[in-house]
């Protein structure tokens, strides 16, 4: 049978970066599984979780995990197929340098690259030279039958779900089926991963309870806001597990690995209130003594006092809305199909469940006006003083896939260069920005966030001026219950890690590294 190596890059980091999750790449993994179920030969090098704690600097960013030097070496020969996962527009260039590296050691493997970005640029990643083939969109069915075709001896070319250049052009297959029957899916294949780094490490996206681990309920969402990358990478048909079948998993993790605490990294994990009540008596029926945990932003139109009493029974303890913006107008530019008043209420429903609540909100969006904004800082405010726990206030980034992307493509010519792709990393910086939207400076949209989550953390401590003080024993005493306190664990972590650089470099300055550019 044949044999693959993946390979996931090593993690782009700023210094004013509000936080930056250090999460299993649950893709790969489930990529490694089913092509194991296939009976080919599958190893991951993992350059985030084989070192996580360790920052790399370079001219205006750092890399956390691995050198691409070191993971390139990592790289064993004999493989007939080395995948690299591509999932952030900001991760292209080092991408770009990872592969040209694997190449110069193994100029006959074909190297694939999968993931967010290369779906929605594949011509701008097969620039690249070292770059033979990209993964459209779901890469199991993708990487399966190109295992298959090299077992054979049969050509990739005509396989559906990759792109590849032919006479200096590129040509783009028609995609693969999705996955319909998510439950036929193996677990995704942690035991290829140095999942124990991640456990210890205590970085996820929502607050680490205890031993904790990603799950996916969910692929794809049937809704079309402009500003995110999931409508053209996974269309807009959406998929579930079955309650059942997610709850198995549940038990599967928690007597392999002790787990204790499940974040489902879903694009929108609850869609239908059945689903949700049935995952909630699925997990009692287990006898699951766990956590779970929605990190990421979902709807709130099915989300009424059965539904929330159910989700904290079975226990769930964080839950996440993604608002966007306090304007009705801006909302239905973004597409988004939400109305305030519903989310309002599904807020203070989970507010009063005493889940941990949090809101997400989206600045300097092409369009908005300083009406609309304020209009933002009122719900801000609002959501303070009802009692909701914490914010995640981003930038407008023109991702690549987003609608909103190709729009301003077309509209301005943007030139997709390593600026570009670095620029994207403002949407998570706390001291600059981007700005696309003519009313706004840049200058101006960064202080738009500074100022949002002033506002929302001034009201939300003059309030409840006892959760300072609980934020700072959970800080000193290590528990984490909320994103803020994760976020606070993790820079703590980070300064220690650029410390002991520090402290430990050569009085000569050296010069900067390589960047690719």
């Amino acid at each position: 049978m044949a044999t693959l190596c993946l390979i996931t890059p090593p993690q782009v980091y700023v210094a004013g970066q509000i936080s930056s999750g250090l999460v299993p790449p649950i893709g790969p993994a489930y990529i490694a599984a089913c092509a194991r179920q296939h009976g080919h030969h599958v190893s991951i090098v993992d350059g985030l979780g084989e070192a996580p704690g360790r920052l790399i600097e370079q001219r205006d960013f750092w890399l956390r995990g691995l050198s691409v030097e070191e993971i390139a070496e990592r790289v064993e020969s004999g493989y007939d197929l080395i995948g690299i996962s591509n999932l952030f527009g900001h991760a292209l260039p080092v991408v770009r340098r990872l592969a040209r590296l694997v190449r110069s050691r193994y100029p006959d493997t074909p190297i694939l690259v999968g993931g967010i970005t290369a779906t929605a640029i594949p011509e701008e990643l097969l620039k690249e030279p070292a770059i033979d083939y990209v993964c459209l969109s779901e890469g199991e069915r993708v990487v399966c039958n190109a295992l298959d075709a090299l077992d054979a001896g049969r050509p990739l070319e005509a396989l559906p779900g990759l792109a590849y250049r032919c006479d200096g052009r590129t040509v783009a297959n028609p995609r693969e089926s999705r996955i319909e029957d998510l439950d036929s899916l193996p677990l995704p294949a942690y035991d290829l991963l140095p999942i124990e780094n991640y456990i210890r490490a205590k970085c996820p996206h929502g607050a680490a309870r205890g031993r904790w681990l990603p799950l996916i309920g969910s692929r794809g969402c049937p809704y079309g806001c402009t500003f995110c990358t999931a409508p053209h990478a996974w269309g807009r048909d959406r998929y579930c597990r079955s309650a059942q079948n997610v709850a198995d998993e549940m038990l599967h993790w928690h007597r392999e690995l002790a787990i204790t605490d499940f974040h489902f990294e879903d694009i929108d994990l609850i869609e239908s209130a059945e689903w949700a009540l049935g995952l909630a008596a699925a997990i009692e029926a287990r006898g699951l003594d766990i956590t779970w945990q929605v990190p990421n932003g979902i709807r709130c139109e099915v989300l009424d006092r059965k539904v929330v009493a159910a989700m904290k029974r079975s226990g769930c303890r964080n839950i996440t809305f993604a608002a966007e913006s306090g304007s009705q107008r801006m909302l239905e530019t973004f597409q988004k199909g939400l109305e305030l008043q519903r989310l309002l209420e599904a807020v203070c429903l989970s507010v009063k469940e005493k889940l941990v609540t949090c809101v997400f909100f989206l600045v300097g969006a092409p369009g908005e006006t300083e009406e609309d904004y304020t209009q933002t800082l009122r719900l801000i405010r609002r959501l303070a003083l009802a009692g909701v726990h914490e914010i995640s206030v981003t930038t407008f980034s023109a991702l690549p896939g987003s609608q909103a992307f190709y729009e301003l493509r077309e509209q301005r010519g943007m030139e997709l260069d390593d600026r570009f792709y670095s620029d994207l990393l403002k949407m998570a910086d706390i001291r600059s920005a981007q700005t696309w939207n003519p009313h706004f400076s840049a200058r101006r949209i960064a202080r738009m966030r500074q100022r949002a989550y002033l506002e929302f953390f001034a009201w939300s401590f003059l309030r409840r001026p006892w959760r300072i003080f609980s934020l700072v024993w959970h800080v000193f005493s290590g528990l984490q219950t909320t994103k803020v306190e994760r976020i606070v664990h993790e820079k703590l972590s980070s300064f220690r890690s650029m410390a002991s650089r520090w402290i430990g470099r050569p009085a000569k300055k050296t010069a900067p590294a390589e960047t690719g550019r």
